[in-house]
């Protein structure tokens, strides 16, 4: 039996919840794109345009006061920038004058002063704690790279910030170097990058950590063969944790490609914490491959997903998630690689770095995908038979229960008791069904509108969908 579930969505990315399934598959759940980017190239800016960090303004991924906050990635006339924006809609987005970094001796602009704390590198990544976080002058965490071209003390360094937009360097800079000696084979050291300029970080409430996603490269021992476009180097993906911000564990290896001949890299990955489940957006990308057959060869690049029970092992799993446009005249024809979504009334919204032509050439724009909440893998039901998908044997203090489905047909429930029997005034005839779409249809039977005491013998759920897709089992405190 598994043990008590909290409140909150059981997703059907893994078979975690899942006895058995008849009559229906998994299937990916697409984002549906917005038709133009949400933040272009500018005359002022022309430089490339990456996410690098998107919240509400209260910090806990939906929509509070109205404003949706993004950080991103700019080459400005100083250079590698990063700059500031927000939006009332999560469309329509407002650049505002911060005046604290001045551009040919005008201060009216967007930068942040990034550089001026040690971030010269490309990227930045932050994390929001929210506005009643123990350290208000710490809210804000940043994590940017000084690489070789920045100067000295290469590495990680970290940055805080109350409010987003004035920042103060970490004591202690770099909390992660950019080179460590290891020992090869031979009983020879060697100086070797830790990671490169991709960045991602998210917190982990259950492990209480912090957590940073770093790109790694692959080393001469690893036997990758062939070249990409960009050179004999293989980008992959690693991670490493801290208690407190400041002092980071070794990067290790988390992600790489399946065999030597594999010409998939790894862009990085972003990280979304989903009630006890790890949802990674691992960014895919094949420097080998043109984006129109016949092409030149300048890269593209896709999203996947891939997931974790213990924040530490991952799969990544099977299909593209969010593919590029196959449209040529597309912003994202080349290139779509999602960030983790930001949850906004009953939806998700994935925003994106776009590249039209390939990787490293043509324009990098912002994109905007929408998905219904906790949709990320279906359920499909898939013959004229309604389709049948029954959990483990669970404890929960929750009394209530609503599925996220989309059925024409209708969905039906009922329980079971650890041995199989369906409990009395809990049958699928008991079940008054529920149909179309919703991420939260509640379940109710004729004569019973909570569930049963699960603490103690446990209970299972057993699903009937016909014509349509299941994505969650919400259960409700």
């Amino acid at each position: 039996m598994l043990t008590d579930l909290p409140p909150g969505p059981q997703l059907f990315l893994d078979d975690y919840f899942i006895e058995s399934i008849k009559g229906v598959k998994r299937a990916m759940a697409a984002p549906r794109r917005h038709p133009e980017p949400v933040l272009s190239e500018t005359d002022e800016y022309t430089g490339l345009h990456h996410a690098v960090g998107l919240y509400s303004s209260d910090g806990v991924g939906c929509i509070g006061d109205g404003r949706f906050r993004m950080w991103y990635f700019v080459k400005s006339p100083l250079g590698r920038s990063h700059a500031y924006a927000e939006s009332v809609d999560g469309v329509r987005w407002e650049k505002p004058t911060l005046g604290l970094v001045a551009v040919n001796g005008s201060y009216e602009n967007n930068l942040l002063p990034t550089a001026q704390c040690g971030a010269t590198g490309y990227p930045i990544t932050l994390l929001d704690n929210g506005p009643d976080f123990h350290d208000p002058s710490q809210r804000f965490m940043f994590l940017g790279c000084r690489l070789p071209d920045g100067g000295a003390n290469l590495g990680a360094w970290a940055m805080f910030s109350a409010d987003g937009i004035h920042l103060t360097s970490a004591p202690g800079n770099p909390v992660l170097p950019y080179e460590a000696w290891v020992w090869r084979e031979n009983d020879q050291r060697e100086k070797r990058r830790l990671f490169y300029d991709n960045m991602d970080v998210f917190y982990d409430p259950a492990r209480r950590r912090y957590v940073y996603i770093t790109g790694m490269l692959a080393q001469p021992e690893d036997g990758y063969v062939g070249r990409s476009r960009t050179g004999s180097i293989r980008r992959l993906i690693g991670q490493c944790e801290s208690k407190d911000f400041l002092h980071w564990s070794t990067p290790r290896r988390i992600m790489a490609p399946q065999h030597s001949e594999d010409m998939t890299e790894f862009y990085n990955m972003s990280v979304l914490c989903r009630n006890g489940l790890y949802i990674g957006f691992p960014r895919i990308l094949r420097d080998d491959l043109p984006a129109d057959e016949g092409a030149d060869v300048q890269g593209i690049g896709w999203t996947e997903l891939a997931i974790s029970r213990d924040g530490n092992n991952w799969t990544r799993l099977a299909g593209v998630f969010y593919d590029r446009s196959p449209n040529r005249n597309d912003f994202d024809h080349a290139m779509a690689w999602l960030r983790s979504p930001v949850y906004a009334h009953d939806e998700m919204w994935f925003y994106y770095w776009g590249y039209d032509e390939g990787h490293k050439v043509g324009k990098r724009q912002i994109g905007l995908a929408r998905a219904k909440t906790d949709r990320f893998m279906a359920l499909e039901s898939q013959e004229a038979e309604p389709g049948r998908v029954a959990t483990k044997v669970f404890g929960t203090a929750c009394r209530r229960l609503s599925v996220n489905a989309d059925a024409d047909g209708g969905v039906r429930v009922r329980l079971l008791d650890s041995s199989g029997k369906v409990l009395p005034g809990y049958s699928f005839e008991d079940c008054c069904p529920v149909e179309g779409d919703a991420v939260a249809h509640p379940i109710r039977w004729k004569n019973q509108v909570e569930l049963p005491d699960a603490k103690g013998s446990g209970i299972a759920i057993e699903i009937e969908i016909r014509r349509g897709s299941l994505y969650a089992v919400n259960l409700l405190g």
